[in-house]
């Protein structure tokens, strides 16, 4: 199986593929933004948690991002990425194991993520099954 993944800027993932809403991580929290009128959703509303990296799905139906996993000693863990509707908020899918950076494939079919637990992870972005782990790093993978 090959995974192809394209990120060509910095903001490509911030804007929503319509333009009218953006993405951001702010103190832990996963917020979308109007382009002009309206409220910003918190979608998440989760303290506690660590929620980061929020990426759009390229029909930008749905968002994923990565919780960050922390064991009692302090030390890194395998956190989850979530899956959610872009305009409810409401989880889709709870990915176990993945948690530091997140990317959907550009067919939307796949989410990759970077985990803590030094593994990359590729999942069906529809069913959440696992579909491979990447192991051996000697360190976390978060991008």
């Amino acid at each position: 199986m090959s995974v192809n993944v394209v990120s060509p800027s910095p903001l490509s993932n911030v804007c929503a593929p319509n333009g009218k809403r953006a993405v951001f991580e702010a103190r832990g929290e996963i917020i979308t933004v109007p382009k002009e009128h309206g409220a910003p959703r918190n979608l998440t509303e989760s303290p506690g948690a660590h929620d980061r990296s929020p990426v759009w799905s390229p029909d930008g139906k749905r968002l994923a991002h990565g919780i960050d996993g922390e064991l009692p000693d302090g030390k890194r863990a395998p956190g989850e990425v979530k899956v959610r509707d872009a305009q409810t908020g409401q989880e889709l899918l709870s990915l176990k194991g993945g948690g530091g950076s997140v990317a959907f494939s550009p067919d939307g079919k796949r989410i990759i993520s970077g985990s803590g637990d030094n593994t990359i992870k590729v999942w069906d972005s529809e069913t959440g099954a696992e579909l491979m782990s990447l192991r051996g790093h000697e360190a976390s993978v978060m991008s």
